[in-house]
This record gives structure tokens, C-alpha cells and sequence, in this order.
């Protein structure tokens, strides 16, 4: 007979929802649709039971950061791309915020 602790059958499903995330999110990537997002939600995901996965993540974060900062350094005044951009930044935050929250049962927002 199979016997699954709470633990074992809590790591299978984050595995499995955010390994879907991503998969969906590869999809999404050569059709029309929200790729970059469901990838990172897969990542907060699986962030929750795996240590890879958080580095990942924090790793992605600082590295889209960088990016960011190195955009309004170039320019392009607070109507341009640097507002477009820090806009949707805060939106993916808040969505990888809620995601975790959710899967984790936390009520606040990950620290990274």
C-alpha cells in the first residue's frame, strides 16, 4: 500500500502545479500570450519547496533589475519606456506576491 505523509504529497503537488506554470509558460513563448509571466509564476512556486528554485529566482530579480537600472540611465523621461517598464515590474511583482502568498498561505508578500 502507498503511504504518503502530508509533507511528501505537499512537495508532488507545488512540483507538479509549478512545473505546469512553466511548461504552459514555454508554450506561451512561441504563441500569444503572457510566456515570461507564468514562467516566473512557476518559479514562485516552486520557490516555495525548493532552495534552487529561490535562488533562481532572486537571481532572475536582480538580474531584471539591472536591466531596469541600466534603461533609466539611459533615459527616456517619466513617460517613456522607463515608466512603461517600471509599471509592469511592479505588476509582475505584485503577481509573483500574490501567487506565493497563495500557494504558501502566507498574507504578506516573499522576501527575496
Amino acid at each position: 500500500m502507498l503511504h504518503l505523509t502530508y509533507r511528501a504529497l505537499k512537495v508532488m503537488v507545488i512540483s507538479v502545479i509549478g512545473v505546469t506554470l512553466i511548461g504552459f509558460g514555454i508554450v506561451l513563448l512561441v504563441t500569444p500570450g503572457p510566456g515570461w509571466v507564468l514562467i516566473l509564476a512557476g518559479l514562485a512556486v516552486l520557490a516555495v519547496e525548493f532552495v534552487w528554485a529561490r535562488r533562481l529566482l532572486k537571481r532572475l530579480r536582480t538580474t531584471l533589475q539591472g536591466v531596469a537600472d541600466n534603461v533609466s540611465a539611459a533615459g527616456g523621461g517619466e513617460n517613456g519606456f522607463k515608466a512603461r517598464a517600471r509599471k509592469k515590474w511592479n505588476g509582475l511583482k505584485s503577481s509573483v506576491a500574490a501567487i506565493w502568498a497563495r500557494v504558501s498561505g502566507r498574507t504578506r508578500s516573499p522576501r527575496y
